[in-house]
């Protein structure tokens, strides 16, 4: 059903129930639905890394690497903080 839809569509119909879950849900709820957010948003930093293959090297790593990992080390931080 959702498949046939555009993919903005697809992102708005989650970040909606996502929102939903966090408004009416509990403590663990709030834990899944951050952590459901922290990996896509994970995952769509590495589809644009590959997508967008500069060769810019920032510590023997790609700069889109770093910042998957910035961002992973910062949702593991709120994740602790939510617990």
């Amino acid at each position: 059903m959702f498949k046939d839809l555009p993919l903005g569509i697809n992102v708005a119909v989650f970040l909606a129930a996502g929102v939903v879950v966090w408004v009416a849900g509990t403590r663990v709820a709030h834990l899944a639905t951050f952590a459901a957010i922290l990996a896509i948003a994970v995952t769509a930093l590495f589809i644009a890394g590959l997508l967008e293959r500069r060769h810019v090297m920032i510590l023997r790593m790609g700069g889109d690497s770093l910042l998957v990992l910035a961002t992973y080390a910062a949702g593991l931080t709120v994740l602790y903080t939510l617990r």
